[in-house]
This record gives C-alpha cells, sequence and structure tokens, in this order.
C-alpha cells in the first residue's frame, strides 16, 4: 500500500538506495560444488558457537592468503550491516552507497587485528584451518546456520543482486538522520567556551544539531 502510494504521488524523481548484499556459498572439504547458498544483507558470522577453543581460520582475498585467523569469529559484513553486529564489534560505520566488505574480527587473539575494509570487487574464502582445535558454525544474517569442519570453507563475494530501497530524501540525509535518532552519534555537551568570551549562555548549550526534517509526504 505504502509502495503504491508513493509511486502514484507527485514526488519526483524517486531517490533509490541499491544496497548491495553477499553472495556466500559454503563448500565442504575437497567438493567444487557449493553445499548450501545464501544471500545476506548484513552479514555473514563464521564464529566458534560452543567449542571452548578459538575459531582458526585461513583468510584469503582474491585466491592469496591474506592472514591465519585466530579469534572467537570473524563478520564478513556489508555497509548496510555495518550499523550492526560490526558495529557493536568495533567496525566502522558506513553508508550504505559505499560499494565494500567490512572485516570485522570478534575477540581476536592478537590485539593488531584490527577491521579492516576491503573493495567490493574482492573475492573473500574463509577456511576452517587443518590444524583447528574444533569445529565452528556459519550463519548468514543471523539465520541459516551451518556447521563447518576442517577443510570445508565460505566464498563470500559481492552479489549481482543488490536489494533497492526507496529513500523520502537524498540517501545521506537520510543516512545522517538515522543514525543520529537511532545511534546518537556524537551527540554531546559541547565545549564551554574560554574565559572572557562574549558568547551567550544559550550558545553554550548547544548540541550537535537535529537532522534536517523530511519534506511533506503523502504517507
Amino acid at each position: 500500500r505504502h509502495l503504491q502510494t508513493i509511486m502514484s504521488s507527485h514526488i519526483s524523481p524517486i531517490k533509490l538506495t541499491l544496497r548491495t548484499r553477499l553472495q556466500c556459498e559454503v563448500y565442504r572439504c575437497g567438493q567444487t560444488t557449493p553445499f548450501v547458498s545464501y544471500q545476506a544483507l548484513n552479514e555473514s558470522l563464521v564464529y566458534r558457537g560452543i567449542e571452548p577453543a578459538l575459531t582458526k581460520l585461513d583468510f584469503f582475498v582474491d585466491d592469496s592468503l591474506a592472514t591465519i585467523i585466530q579469534a572467537d569469529g570473524v563478520i564478513i559484513g556489508s555497509p548496510t550491516g555495518s550499523t550492526a553486529y560490526s558495529l557493536s564489534s568495533g567496525g566502522s560505520i558506513l553508508p550504505p552507497s559505499v560499494p565494500v566488505f567490512l572485516v570485522t574480527p570478534i575477540c581476536p587473539h592478537s590485539l593488531s587485528f584490527r577491521p579492516l575494509v576491503l573493495p567490493d570487487c574482492a573475492r573473500l574464502k574463509l577456511r576452517v584451518h587443518k590444524e583447528s582445535r574444533g569445529t565452528c558454525l556459519v550463519s548468514f544474517d543471523g539465520r541459516n546456520q551451518v556447521s563447518l569442519g576442517t577443510g570445508d570453507h565460505v566464498n563470500i563475494s559481492m552479489s549481482p543482486w543488490p536489494m533497492p530501497t526507496i529513500n523520502m530524501v537524498d540517501s545521506t540525509v537520510e543516512w545522517f538522520r538515522a543514525i543520529h535518532s537511532r545511534l546518537q552519534w556524537n551527540v554531546r555537551e559541547l565545549q564551554k567556551p574560554s574565559a572572557g568570551s562574549t558568547s551567550s549562555s544559550s550558545e553554550d548549550k548547544i548540541q550537535l544539531p537535529s537532522p534536517p526534517p523530511l519534506p511533506p509526504s503523502k504517507l
């Protein structure tokens, strides 16, 4: 009903954001065809599950071994998912129009293993290391959990089928409005002026300005 209202309204042109999705394929050890395949809008999570030992994963970028991950897990996220699980694990906040992957470790063994941002043309692969002390699990947007054993791997690339969303205003304006209202991003009491300043007391209490209001609509 809302879509019909928007399409029949006088708002022109209609603004769209193409939100990238992850194409995720799970392979069993030695197999050349995927065991299962899923599309994920937010993230794919590889983690240790109930295993007491850290997850140990070979991490490949474009068929080249980038590093061996030892952590509770790792999040491969999209820009849409950057304000979800990835953010709570220390990842960057990105607008949905940025075509990238987020690689966010969860409680890594090494403090030098910091979150990464990789281009959307990269082909990522996470393989359970041959000396891993246990199995691990992979999930897609928090669902469709699959167990991974030694040698099993997950291939992740950018899906050719993004999810279009309709914006009532410019996508950047709408995105900043969302992180202001939902995350209270950078909302704080501003620094007081130095002694002798002529600033008024009302200016001293100014906080981060509210995002601009949405234009009138027929919804």
